[in-house]
């Protein structure tokens, strides 16, 4: 209940935590309730996804870095950082996604 109090009477909307935090509540980030139906598909799919065999951890940072610095970063500016750490710079399908919505 301390965590429930923490996300919503202080703000602490911040961060992958306060939305695992608040998912594992069955709450918004704003206190609502979150529906059961959309709790349960998202349990089940996570389950799925907990099973899926990876092959290298540093494939799954670029992925995850990808998803969010295109919020901070312009395409150039990301493909840049990205062969600076010795990872493919942003491919086609990728830039479509992110970049040209």
């Amino acid at each position: 209940m301390l965590l429930l109090f923490n996300i919503t009477n202080n703000k602490m909307k911040n961060g992958p935590e306060a939305v695992d935090n608040a998912i594992d509540l069955g709450i918004e980030l704003d206190g609502t309730k979150i529906p059961q139906i959309k709790l349960d598909l998202y349990k089940k799919i996570q389950e799925l996804e907990s099973k899926r065999e990876r092959s290298k951890a540093s494939d799954c940072m670029r992925t995850r870095i990808v998803r969010s610095a295109h919020y901070y970063y312009s395409l150039e500016e990301l493909n840049q950082e990205l062969e600076k750490a010795g990872w493919e710079r942003i491919t086609e399908k990728e830039k479509k996604y992110f970049y040209e919505k």
